[in-house]
């Protein structure tokens, strides 16, 4: 290029106005804007993984309630069938004292006699102890 071509790209450049800085404002912006979404993507993606996880989570509680509710069921028939032998376990040990004395024996000698009133001392507390695991198990189901 001569050096009159050359004048004349020069002076066509200075006529046209040309705005660098907005080309820049633009560009900035744009690389703002490509941040922001991937950044929304990446906390959206977060936020579903955690929704997954605590449906998953949701279901097993229930599931645990479920087996929670036939366990308290079948306690509370097991602690229907405790208050039914507990009579039946004095009325026996009473007997046995009645009888042994009648005969002139020591109770204690009648093999698991000692037992049978260890459990009869100890069922009024294995109940309350039952009926209190029982209560503790519904709250948590409710």
């Amino acid at each position: 290029m001569n050096k009159r071509e050359l004048s004349k790209v020069f002076s066509r450049l200075a006529k046209e106005e040309v705005n660098l800085g907005t080309h820049r404002v633009d560009l900035a912006l744009k690389e703002d804007i490509a941040k922001l979404i991937n950044k929304y993507q990446q906390v959206f993606k977060n936020i579903s993984k955690r929704g997954q996880d605590r449906k998953g989570l949701v279901k097993k509680i229930n599931e645990l309630k479920t087996q929670i509710g036939n366990n308290i069921i079948g306690t509370e028939s097991e602690i229907s069938g405790f208050n039914d032998l507990i009579p039946k376990m004095k009325a026996t040990a009473k007997k046995v004292i009645q009888t042994t004395k009648e005969l002139g024996v020591n109770p204690g000698d009648i093999k698991d006699f000692g037992l049978l009133e260890t459990l009869i001392d100890q069922s009024k507390s294995d109940l309350k102890d039952y009926q209190n695991d029982v209560k503790n198990a519904e709250k948590l189901i409710k």
